[in-house]
């Protein structure tokens, strides 16, 4: 993967392993990682980020993506650290005053048709092709499942993507690997994302996912 500056929303658990992976492989990246309250990070965990040479911001990660990001500013890749979908509330946050968006629960129907669904609080889905949990450094071959050795039984990006459902428009931004087991996604992702939710109407699937695990969020856009 080319480039090397990054910035990590989320400086919990998941945000510092994520450092400690890219520091490994990218020596000299610049890291910006994104966090609401830092303060909450023990010394232990502070100090660690200093000698990772990660900059620490404290800002809420999405409005900060908000401010920040433009269309030629902004990081090679954003790693989502957080336990929320940072590109569905990115969309929404950048379409305000622009379209009014209504977030809905992903309709109930899509739970008998999309592999292991397990319901969040705001009523989207988070979906894996494992029933199982994943070795934590899996890099993610393209045919076969690293723990069973057998074929993928679905490249999960792909079928939200392809998702074709009367009234619906379904958009899925692919989460690649930046190293094994971390995922992200580059800002051009985001933007184009952004300017095919801006041209529909209607109701949205939109999801984040790699090959195996993902999150699928539903919002619609009066016309």
């Amino acid at each position: 993967m080319e480039g090397n500056s990054f910035w990590i929303i989320g400086a919990g658990k998941f945000g510092l392993r994520a450092a400690r992976k890219l520091r490994e492989k990218h020596p000299n990246g610049k890291m910006i990682m994104v966090d609401r309250a830092p303060a909450t990070l023990d010394d232990r965990a502070t100090a660690e980020l200093r000698s990772l040479k990660a900059e620490l911001v404290t800002a809420d990660g999405i409005e900060y993506l908000v401010e920040h990001l433009t269309p030629n500013r902004g990081p090679d890749w954003i790693i989502p650290s957080i336990p929320v979908h940072v590109a569905a509330e990115w969309v929404k946050m950048k379409l305000k005053g622009i379209r009014k968006v209504e977030p809905f629960p992903v309709p109930q129907f899509l739970e008998t048709i999309l592999p292991h669904p397990f319901r969040g609080k705001e009523g989207q889905l988070y979906l894996s092709h494992a029933d199982f949990r994943c070795p934590a450094d899996c890099p993610e071959p393209p045919n076969i499942c690293t723990h069973t050795g057998k074929p993928r039984p679905g490249i999960l990006f792909q079928e939200l993507g392809d998702l074709d459902l009367p009234g619906f428009t379904a958009l899925a931004i692919r989460s690649r690997q930046i190293a094994p087991g971390l995922g992200g996604y580059r800002p051009a992702a985001l933007w184009d994302a952004l300017e095919k939710v801006s041209g529909a109407q209607g109701k949205i699937l939109f999801s984040t996912a790699c090959r195996c695990h993902g999150v699928l969020d539903a919002f619609a856009l009066p016309g």
